[in-house]
């Protein structure tokens, strides 16, 4: 085989062996069984049929693909713990923001004017058309008025 033919194939194979984070324990152990033999062969024609260089290939491939395994399985767990805190952060400005509407709410309904006071007055038991009513109480708004007016 020519040296630039070998050198093509050898990054085909490189290529298609790294990288993928959700392969199967057994397609990895095919993937590493594949870029051990290809980076094996490839080094011992390379070398001119020296078997240490060879070996050495062997070991260099492997090592090339499980650090692209590694790099391709680092991506894809930083991708999915960035997403999971974008999604926190977001639910937790709604609860924020959703807190906040319901305060303004309240502070709209008891508080329409900031000179206000409510005055508790006290309703006794009583009978309406038949029906017996419970005491209650009822909060009637008082608005202060401003002296000299």
């Amino acid at each position: 085989m020519k040296r630039s033919s070998l050198i093509t194939s050898g990054v085909i194979v490189v290529a298609m062996l790294g990288g993928c984070a959700t392969q199967s324990r057994t397609q990895r152990m095919l993937g590493d069984s594949a870029a051990v033999a290809g980076g094996a062969t490839i080094a011992y024609e390379l070398s001119d049929h020296n078997p240490v260089v060879g070996v050495a290939g062997g070991i260099a491939a492997l090592g090339v693909k499980t650090l692209a395994d590694r790099s391709a399985e680092n991506t894809r767990s930083t991708e999915i713990k960035k997403a999971y805190d974008q999604g926190l952060a977001q639910g937790l400005k709604t609860k924020y923001w959703d807190h906040q509407a319901d305060q303004a709410r309240d502070t709209a309904a008891t508080d329409e004017g900031a000179d206000s006071d409510y005055l508790p007055i006290k309703i006794p038991e009583r009978s309406v058309n038949g029906v017996i009513v419970k005491p209650t109480v009822e909060y009637v708004r008082v608005d202060a008025v401003p002296v000299g007016k």
